[in-house]
């Protein structure tokens, strides 16, 4: 999740002769999780709140507890703009306590910011204190409901997990290297959300090897597309001890997992010498599969299912991935060999080293290393 205020840092701020000073409370008044906070400014009646998936235009101005201001939009000129789950967890919170036109104080502590990372000009186990004024409401999308995994009938795994069948889907089972496509939304038990694929967009994309989260290990290979799967996820399965987002370390989550797509993993296969064509740039291709259509012009999002080897054969990624092509989101081959293809086209592509990572060390990709990749082009927008 985007910690937005962790890039707006103000440099030399304590140096300004207009340095604002902490407001003094009103009523206190402490949430479960933490979080303080008191009224500064209310507004009479019923209001409009902000839910999880909205975006907010806020001015606020953020202290340590030494009176030092670290961050400030008022200071600045501009009001900030963001969604409510792109912040730290204390403004996630405390943004739905608010209506338009209201100012709070929030003080929050460490475990709802930033924990034990520091941040320029905010020290590790820091507790903030901001002053808030909610300027304006940009309604989200609809976000997954949250209920609970049944009592009866829910099937459990060795592993711990239980979990219901909401749909059964179609076709082979996702197995061991099958690059899978899973939308995903995740709550704590009590049914806060704290991350999904209508919220951020994204999809939880790769093969069960490459995954982080002991359940994403396990759950894709019960999966075929289609199927969608309700789950109870014990701690140990998912963030341990980890806080993430509203889900407090050690806690029990709940996940919808659906699968979209699964992929089989290609084959390792260098270029065939008689079809490859090679360009001005040192880029090789090799048409496996042509598509049909425009390609797709600098700026574009595409989306592409690849695979990449050193040229011995050894495997370094796999996945799926959406980026605006041409604009030096991934290395150089890449963007001129997207451009030559079409919506549906395969190619193989042997991108040299001077078109790749060049002299950089990127762990599994030795320096001045040439890369193999198998690509299709699955969408343009």
């Amino acid at each position: 999740m985007i910690h937005f205020l962790a890039a707006l840092a103000l440099s030399a701020a304590s140096n300004s002769p207009q340095v604002p000073q902490i407001p003094d409370d009103t009523e206190i008044v402490s949430t479960e999780s933490g979080l303080k906070y008191s009224v500064l400014k209310a507004v009479e009646g019923e209001g409009e709140s902000p839910t999880p998936s909205d975006r907010v235009k806020v001015h606020y101005t953020g202290w340590l507890q030494d009176g030092t201001v670290f961050d400030s939009s008022r200071m600045k000129g501009t009001p900030a703009e963001f969604g409510v789950m792109e912040v730290i967890t204390g403004w996630t919170e405390g943004l739905q306590l608010m209506k338009v036109g209201e100012r709070f104080k929030f003080t929050i502590p460490s475990e709802l910011g930033y924990g034990g990372q520091a941040r320029p000009q905010i020290p590790s186990n820091s507790t903030l204190i901001f002053d808030v004024e909610l300027l304006g409401i940009t309604q989200g999308p609809e976000l997954p409901e949250f209920r609970a995994v049944l009592e009866e009938g829910a099937k459990r795994t060795a592993s711990g997990l239980r979990y219901e069948i909401l749909a059964d889907g179609a076709g082979e089972l996702c197995r061991a290297g099958d690059i899978f496509q899973l939308d995903y939304a995740f709550w704590t038990g009590g049914g806060t959300i704290v991350d999904c694929t209508a919220l951020n967009g994204r999809m939880l994309a790769g093969s069960v090897d490459k995954m982080g989260l002991p359940l994403l290990k396990e759950v894709p290979l019960l999966m075929r597309p289609g199927t969608t799967l309700l789950l109870e996820v014990p701690a140990a399965l998912a963030f341990g001890d980890r806080r993430a987002g509203a889900l407090e370390p050690g806690a029990t989550s709940v996940w919808r997992l659906e699968m979209k797509r699964v992929l089989q993993a290609p084959k390792f296969s260098l270029l065939t010498p008689e079809k490859l064509t090679t360009t001005d740039s040192g880029l090789q291709y090799e048409v496996l599969a042509t598509g049909e259509g425009e390609k797709p012009k600098a700026g574009q999002t595409v989306e592409v299912f690849y695979s990449g080897w050193l040229e011995d054969g050894t495997g370094f990624d796999a996945g799926v991935i959406e980026f605006a092509v041409g604009t030096g989101r991934v290395i150089r081959g890449w963007d001129e060999g997207l451009m030559l293809m079409q919506k549906g086209s395969i190619f193989r592509l042997k991108v040299p080293a001077s078109l790749g990572y060049g002299a950089q060390d990127k762990g599994t990709i030795p320096p001045n290393s040439d890369l193999v990749f198998y690509v299709e082009l699955l969408g343009i927008r």
